[in-house]
């Protein structure tokens, strides 16, 4: 799992995506990126939702992001550019082994899948100072440009 983790920060590191979050074709104002969210936001669960499970995980649909805090988001941290607001659609996934984690993770990143990691933070290997582990994932499934 360390060296999975390792090998998928070096791949895609825990900057911030820009590029990749949305491309300017995807919305012309937050009103209308919101709307995108909300539209493609069942398909993204469903698929996410099947690999953790697959994974003997616990899949949880997190709420849209509010339009308030995207807008907030938007105007203190990147200079009102509302495109690089990522993570509108969030999950999360619960394992209780390092090994269910590592199988999730190999086959949310298999060559050909339906999702592609853009952005990773391991949080197992490097812990909050609190003591607290996680990773935190954002991703692209195919059929959408939402991060």
């Amino acid at each position: 799992l360390e060296a999975n983790l390792a090998a998928l920060d070096v791949l895609v590191g825990g900057e911030v995506v820009t590029s990749l979050a949305h491309p300017e074709s995807l919305a012309s104002t937050i009103d209308g990126l919101m709307e995108v969210a909300m539209a493609n936001n069942d398909m993204l669960h469903e698929v996410v939702r099947g690999i953790v499970e697959a994974m003997n995980g616990l899949y949880q649909q997190g709420p849209v992001k509010k339009r308030e805090r995207v807008q907030e988001k938007s105007d203190n941290d990147y200079k009102g550019d509302f495109l690089k607001v990522v993570d509108i659609v969030r999950s999360s996934a619960v394992f209780h082994t390092l090994v269910d984690i590592h199988n999730a993770l190999l086959a949310l990143k298999a060559p050909g899948g339906k999702v592609k990691i853009v952005r990773s933070k391991d949080r197992v290997f490097k812990p909050l100072d609190s003591g607290y582990r996680d990773v935190l994932l954002n991703i692209t499934v195919e059929g959408c440009d939402m991060v």
